[in-house]
């Protein structure tokens, strides 16, 4: 018997593909459908991840990665007041705002 093992890509950080998209868990299982039957047919053995599974491990490895850009943020840009001097590279996420007051929710 032959096993045929496949796994459903994950985007994970620190990588060339972490900007790439994670399909989601319908689309992976399609998928797995599609190789299940055409190996089946050829007395291949499939063997696969779990889809839910594999979706989580990206939020989770995303989640993670945001996290450290936060932490990155806040230790270099923080000031002694609380308030944060924001990088260029993100004010237009912070609606064009320099500086964020250390009083703002």
């Amino acid at each position: 018997t032959v096993n045929v093992g496949v796994s459903t890509f994950v985007p994970k950080p620190h990588t060339p593909f972490q900007w790439e998209a994670q399909i989601d868990t319908d689309e992976t299982r399609r998928r797995q459908s599609l190789l299940r039957s055409g190996l089946a047919a050829k007395k291949l053995r499939f063997k696969w991840h779990e889809p839910d599974l594999s979706f989580l491990e990206g939020v989770l490895l995303a989640a993670i990665a945001v996290s450290r850009a936060l932490i990155t943020v806040l230790e270099n840009h923080q000031q002694a007041d609380g308030s944060i001097v924001c990088p260029a590279a993100l004010q237009k996420y912070m609606g064009g705002e320099f500086i964020v007051p250390p009083d703002r929710e």
